[in-house]
């Protein structure tokens, strides 16, 4: 049914609009170079976006303007705001590499911007004018922060680069670029001096790959691009790929004007992988026409470590684990890891864990809290003896494991139950921490706490959590909280600094069940 679909397109509306308050979304809100977070949330409103013009068409015709001021607007809207601030930061980031498509971006930056203002006009025309200039604030602006509430008088469109498409790069460089995924190597090149740095490409700024290994995600990507001449097409190959278990498609293709990026998929079989393979396979890259015979190297560091084949939960990947609060069940628990068993009770008698659907913004699963929720309030006891464990394995110790915790926003209202959480390792006793910190101004109704402002914006509490020494091997995380108000939406688990920086924080990691397979 239509008011089905309606729904649902609501609800992931309040989740996208739920990540960070509008006044301060900007073009450097979201990374467009770790864990594909700026283009992840894109395709988000432009599928959303998508299916609200779809369903627009099915909605009666004495039901449209309704439609259009209360879901169609409002998302259409917002996908128009998102795309101009992210692709105006993609606009930038490829002008540093000195992409032809830089251009190409900026034109869609000014055509996002531009249909923007065809909504006002569309919601001013409807039924004859009826709500004119209700639209009538200016929203694009360009004001650093803080912004201080401060309203635009006119939209403007600002910060937009373009790269002159008639020129070649340094001909040692070559006009094939290679971004590779979460990597600064393309923006280095195109700062690169050949009277200063050593001669590429098996020295500075090659393109490496993070870390690929069974437990990341199954498909890494390197961007190849034009940045030379746009009016001389590009011809590319890969050279044999060195390994059996490696994938790398497509393997070769052509550049130009219209089609100046190619994205690469690489991956790996890992069944097919030698036990314990650490190693960095290089895979070489051509192209022509070129000044000087083109050739580079693309890095692919592959590292074969496993789990023992009974470990049930999170094992790390490239240097960290990501948990979502609610994934699973079976990891909520009523006490702490003294047994394998544990884990697998959901006992809600008197006070345990349990699923929030839809609640957060940090995780695509919810939240959890304790409940019920009265109970929780009235027993202080079993509240704070109530335990949600994560198994984790470590493959390399950690001499200083540092957790980042996503706790849904929120205040206190109670002042004898101030929010308190506690996050520890394996059996270590519960050491419980304020939520928030004191109130900054004097102890009285209304005022804010010193997190208020830093974060306020971002709707998540974001609490670093030093876990000290941790051994290598299957370990828990246990969770605790005082108050059925504190709403856990992700740990993030750094076990060698290695984490990028990222607004929304590195996605969830693979859970595998070993008895029961992955």
């Amino acid at each position: 049914m239509i008011s089905a679909a309606v729904a649902d397109a609501l609800m992931e509306h309040s989740r996208l609009v739920g990540m960070r308050r509008y006044e301060h979304v900007t073009h450097d809100t979201y990374s467009t170079v770790n864990f594909n977070e700026a283009q992840g949330v894109l395709a988000r409103w432009q599928q959303l976006a998508a299916k609200v013009r779809d369903l627009a068409v099915r909605v009666d015709e004495a039901r449209r303007p309704t439609f259009f001021q209360l879901v169609q607007h409002p998302v259409l809207a917002g996908a128009h705001f998102h795309a101009v601030a992210i692709k105006t930061a993609l606009n930038y980031r490829y002008a540093l590499e000195r992409r032809n498509s830089a251009n190409l971006l900026a034109a869609e930056v000014l055509d996002e911007f531009d249909g923007a203002y065809d909504l006002t006009e569309e919601w001013d025309a409807m039924l004859d004018g009826k709500w004119a200039d209700m639209m009538l604030q200016a929203v694009y602006d360009a004001v650093e922060e803080p912004k201080r509430w401060a309203n635009p008088a006119r939209d403007i469109a600002v910060n937009l680069s373009y790269v002159q498409l008639r020129q070649n790069m340094q001909p040692s460089l070559g006009n094939l670029g290679l971004y590779a995924e979460g990597s600064p190597n393309a923006v280095l090149q195109g700062r690169w001096a050949e009277s200063v740095d050593a001669s590429m490409p098996t020295t500075n700024y090659g393109a490496l790959l993070p870390q690929m290994d069974p437990y990341g995600p199954s498909v890494r990507y390197v961007e190849l691009f034009h940045r030379g001449d746009h009016r001389v097409p590009i011809e590319w190959s890969l050279d044999p790929l060195p390994v059996p278990w490696l994938t790398i498609t497509p393997a070769n293709g052509t550049l130009h004007k219209t089609h100046p990026d190619q994205r690469l998929a690489i991956t790996i079989d890992w069944p097919s992988v030698p036990p314990s393979f650490n190693d960095t396979v290089l895979v070489g890259i051509r192209s022509r026409p070129s000044r000087i015979p083109y050739f580079d190297l693309l890095r692919i560091p592959v590292l074969n470590l496993r789990a023992p084949p009974d470990f049930t939960g999170f094992p790390e990947s490239a240097g960290y684990v990501s948990i979502e609060a609610p994934h699973l069940d079976l990891m909520l628990s009523t006490t702490a890891p003294a047994n394998d068993t544990s884990r697998r009770s959901l006992s809600l008698a008197p006070v345990g864990f349990a699923h929030v659907p839809h609640l957060g913004t940090r995780s695509a699963s919810g939240s959890i809290a304790l409940r019920p929720f009265r109970a929780a309030r009235e027993d202080p006891a079993s509240a704070r003896a109530a335990a949600a464990v994560f198994p984790f394995y470590l493959f390399s110790g950690a001499e200083r494991l540092e957790a980042t915790v996503y706790i849904n926003a929120g205040l206190d209202t109670d002042p004898a139950l101030k929010m308190e959480f506690s996050l520890t390792v394996d059996a270590a006793p519960a050491n419980f921490t304020r939520v928030l910190g004191d109130y900054v101004d004097v102890p009285a109704a209304g005022a804010m706490p010193p997190e208020w402002m830093p974060q306020v914006m971002d709707q998540v509490w974001t609490k670093k959590v030093n876990l000290g020494k941790v051994e290598a091997g299957e370990r828990w995380l246990v969770w605790r909280t005082n108050s059925p108000e504190v709403y856990l939406e992700k740990i993030v688990l750094d076990t060698g600094g290695r984490v990028g920086a990222s607004y929304l924080g590195p996605p969830e990691t693979r859970w595998v069940e070993g008895e029961y397979g992955e």
